[in-house]
C-alpha cells in the first residue's frame, strides 16, 4: 500500500501486532456490549451501572489501544468530614468556614499517571490531596473584584482537570460570600472608604442587623459624610427604638450640623435609657451652648462633671460657657483646673489667657504666655499675644519686640503687621509703622483701616499725593464716612488744589462733620473765589442745624456786610442765646438797632451790654448816641463821659462832649 512506503521492517511488524491486538480488543468489546444490551431487556434497572461502567471499559481500552485523550468521569472531593462526587455540570459552593481535598480523579487513566486537578485560587499548579481553607478563595474573590453579586450566591473559581497538558474538564466553584466576610474585611481594612464598602455589602445582605448599620453609621460619620451617619443610626432604631449607641450616635451627628435642638431631644431620650452616661449629659451641655443658653449648658455641664470628675474636656466646656455667660471669675477656675489635669491643653491656656488680658490682669497673661513658649517656642501667635499683653502695661519696647518675633515667625499674617505699626505708631516712629502698614495692605488690600492709617502717617509725612490716593481708595468702600473727606479735602488743600479740597469738605459736612476748622476754611476758599452765595449759604447752613460761635460770627459778619440788619440782628439772637452775659454782643446789637433808628432798642441793648461790662467802650458811646437822638442830653453827656474817661484818645467822646454840653445851655436858655 502507498501510505507505508518507506517504513523499515520493523516498524511494519509493530504496526502489525498493534493492528491485531486492536482487533481482538474490538472483538472482545463487541461480545462484552452484546451481553449488556441483551441483559438490558431483561432487567433495566440493574443493567445502566453496568451500561456506564461498560462505557467507562469501552474509553479506557480505546485510551489503552489508541492513546488518545482520556475522558474524565468525576472527582471525590471531602469538605468539612464529608464527601461529594463532582461530575461535569456540577457545581462545588465554598464558604469562608470550609476546609476540603481532592481525594480521587476519575479518568480513563487507570494508574492516573499525568492527571492532575488545579483548583483555582490556591497559587498551585497541581492541588490533589492538597487541604484547601474556603477563607483563601473568599479572600482571593473579593480582591480580584469577582465577589460583586456574591449576595446572589458567589461566583468565579474553578476545578480544572488536566490530563498532562491537556484540558479535560472544568467544575465551577462557587464561593459564597457571606456577611461576616465583609464584616471581617471592614475590620481588617485602615481605609475607611473601603472598610464602608465592604459595611454597605453587609448591611445589604442582613438588612435587619442592627450591629452593621451602628458600625456603618460610625465610619461615615468618621468620613464627614454625617447625613449618611444620620441615616444609618436612625434604621437602628426603626429596629430597635431603644438603642443607647445609636441615640448617642445621632447626638455626636446633630452636633456637628448644628441641629442643637435635636441633638438635645436625642440625648435625653439616651439618657433615659442610660441614666448615668456623663457623656451625654456633657453633648447636651454643649447643645445648649449651641443654643446659646449658658444657663441650661453650665447646669449640664456640672451634671456631667459629677459622673466625669476632672474631666478635662467637660471643665473646658464649663470654661466657656461660664465665660460667655459673663463669669470670667468661674471661667478662670475651669481653665486652671483643666490646666491642671493637662498641662499642655493649649485651648484651655489660650482661652485663660485671653480672658487674662480682658480682666486687666496683663502679668497673668504674661506669665502664661511664658509657659506656653516653653512648649512651642516658634509659636507665632503666642508672641503676638505676648506683645499685645506687654501693649496693654505700658512697655512698648517689649511690645514691638515680641511683634517682631512673631513677624519673623508668621511673615504672611497682616494681623500681626497691623499690630507691629500701631505699636510703631504709638512710638511717633512713622517711617517704621508705615512700612509695616504696607506690608499688611499688601498682604490683605481690603485692609481699609490700615489704608486709612498708612494714609494719616503719610500726611504727617507731607506726602501729600500718596496720602490723597490712599484716602480715595478708602472712600471708595466708605463713602459716607465724614473725616475720609476731612482728611482727603486737607490733603488737597497742602497740595494746593482748593477746588478738589472744597468738594471734599462739602462731603464731610454733608455727611456730619463739625469740626469748625473745615467750616473755617470752606468759607475761606468760597471768600477767595468771591462766591459770596456759597459762602452764605455754608454758614446759614450750620446756623440752622446745630449753632455754634464761630459759624454765627461768620454769618453776622455777611449779614453786616450786605446791610442785611434784621437777619444780622436774628444772629445776635441767637449768639446771646449762647453766650447770655457776653457784653460785645449787646453792644454789637445796639449798634444794629442804632442802624435800623430803633433808638429804644438801641438804648436797651447799650444798658444790658454796660449790665455784663460796664467798662465797654463803645456801649457807653453808642448810648450816648442814642441818649442824643431821643433828647435825652445830661443821659448823652453822661455816657460820652464815661466813654472819655474810658478811652481819653477817643476823638468822637471829646468832641460830643463840649457840644453836648452848649446843647444844655442854649436848652436851658
Amino acid at each position: 500500500m502507498e501510505y507505508e512506503s518507506g517504513r523499515t521492517p520493523r516498524e511494519k511488524r509493530k504496526n502489525l501486532r498493534i493492528g491485531r491486538t486492536g482487533f481482538f480488543a474490538l472483538l472482545v468489546l463487541l461480545l462484552v456490549v452484546s451481553s449488556v444490551l441483551a441483559a438490558g431487556y431483561l432487567l433495566p434497572e440493574k443493567t445502566r451501572a453496568a451500561a456506564a461502567a461498560l462505557v467507562r471499559i469501552k474509553n479506557t481500552i480505546a485510551f489503552f489501544v489508541f492513546s488518545g485523550t482520556p475522558h474524565f468521569y468525576s472527582l471525590v472531593v471531602e469538605k468539612n468530614g464529608n464527601e461529594y462526587i463532582l461530575n461535569a455540570g456540577d457545581a462545588f459552593d465554598v464558604s469562608y468556614r470550609d476546609e476540603f481535598i481532592v481525594k480521587k480523579i476519575e479518568t480513563d487513566v487507570l494508574a492516573g499517571e499525568g492527571v492532575s486537578v488545579d483548583i483555582e485560587g490556591t497559587g498551585s499548579r497541581n492541588d490533589f490531596g492538597k487541604l484547601v481553607k474556603g477563607v483563601e478563595l473568599v479572600d482571593k474573590t473579593v480582591l480580584e473584584g469577582k465577589g460583586e453579586g456574591a449576595e446572589k450566591g458567589g461566583r468565579g473559581l474553578n476545578f480544572r482537570v488536566f490530563y498532562r497538558d491537556s484540558l479535560l474538564a472544568t467544575i465551577p466553584i462557587r464561593v459564597v460570600v457571606m456577611p461576616q466576610d465583609w464584616l471581617r474585611y471592614a475590620r481588617e481594612s485602615k481605609n475607611l472608604k473601603i472598610q464602608i464598602d465592604y459595611l454597605r455589602r453587609a448591611a445589604k445582605m442582613t438588612p435587619e442587623d442592627t450591629n452593621v448599620h451602628r458600625m456603618l453609621g460610625s465610619l461615615y460619620f468618621k468620613s464627614g459624610l454625617t447625613a449618611e451617619a444620620i441615616g444609618q443610626y436612625k434604621e437602628v432604631l426603626r429596629l430597635k427604638p431603644d438603642d443607647s449607641p445609636a441615640l448617642s450616635g445621632l447626638v455626636q451627628c446633630f452636633l456637628k450640623t448644628g441641629a442643637y435642638d435635636e441633638a438635645i431631644r436625642m440625648g435625653q431620650r439616651s439618657l433615659a435609657v442610660n441614666p448615668g452616661n456623663g457623656q451625654l449629659l456633657a453633648d447636651i451641655a454643649r447643645a445648649w451652648s449651641g443654643l446659646g443658653n449658658w444657663g441650661k449648658a453650665i447646669s449640664a455641664g456640672e451634671a456631667a462633671l459629677k459622673l466625669l470628675p476632672g474631666n478635662p474636656d467637660v471643665l473646658y466646656m464649663l470654661g466657656e460657657a461660664y465665660e460667655k455667660s459673663g463669669n470670667p471669675g468661674m471661667a478662670v477656675k475651669q481653665y486652671r483646673l483643666v490646666l491642671e489635669k493637662a498641662p499642655h491643653a493649649e485651648p484651655a491656656a489660650v482661652s485663660l489667657s485671653g480672658i487674662l488680658l480682658k480682666t486687666g490682669d496683663f502679668d497673668g497673661a504674661i506669665k502664661l504666655y511664658g509657659e506656653m513658649l516653653k512648649r512651642k517656642p516658634r509659636e507665632a501667635a503666642i508672641y503676638a499675644n505676648l506683645g499685645f499683653a506687654w501693649g496693654a502695661r505700658g512697655n512698648r519696647r517689649e511690645e514691638i519686640a515680641n511683634y517682631r518675633r512673631a513677624v519673623a515667625l508668621k511673615p504672611g499674617d497682616p494681623v500681626i503687621h497691623f499690630n507691629l505699626a500701631v505699636a510703631y505708631e504709638k512710638e511717633k516712629k512713622f517711617a517704621e509703622a508705615g512700612a509695616e502698614y504696607k506690608e499688611a495692605l499688601k498682604l490683605n488690600p481690603n485692609d481699609y483701616e490700615a489704608a486709612g492709617r498708612l494714609a494719616d502717617i503719610r500726611f504727617i509725612e507731607k506726602k501729600y499725593q500718596e496720602a490723597a490716593v490712599l484716602y480715595e481708595k478708602i472712600i471708595r468702600k466708605n463713602p459716607r464716612k465724614a473725616a475720609l473727606y476731612t482728611r482727603l479735602g486737607f490733603s488737597y488743600a497742602a497740595l494746593k488744589q482748593s477746588g478738589r479740597a472744597a468738594e471734599n469738605w462739602e462731603k464731610a459736612i454733608r455727611y456730619g462733620e463739625t469740626d469748625p476748622q473745615v467750616r473755617a476754611n470752606l468759607g475761606k476758599i468760597y471768600a477767595q473765589e468771591g462766591n459770596i452765595r456759597k459762602e452764605k449759604a455754608l454758614y446759614e447752613k450750620m446756623a440752622s442745624q446745630k449753632p455754634a460761635g464761630e459759624d454765627l460770627t461768620k454769618l453776622l459778619e455777611i449779614y453786616s456786610r450786605e446791610k442785611d440788619y434784621d437777619k444780622a440782628l436774628g444772629v445776635y439772637r441767637k449768639l446771646i442765646k449762647l453766650s447770655p452775659r457776653k457784653a460785645s454782643l449787646y453792644s454789637g446789637a445796639a449798634y444794629l438797632y442804632g442802624l435800623k433808628g430803633d433808638t429804644d432798642k438801641q438804648i436797651k441793648y447799650c444798658l444790658l451790654s454796660l449790665k455784663y461790662d460796664p467798662e465797654d467802650y463803645d456801649a457807653h458811646l453808642n448810648l450816648g448816641a442814642a441818649y442824643e437822638k431821643k433828647g435825652l442830653l445830661p443821659e448823652a453827656l453822661n455816657s460820652y463821659t464815661a466813654a472819655y474817661r474810658l478811652n481819653p484818645e477817643s476823638q468822637i467822646a471829646a468832641k460830643n462832649i463840649p457840644r453836648i454840653k452848649i446843647m444844655i445851655m442854649r436848652q436851658k436858655q
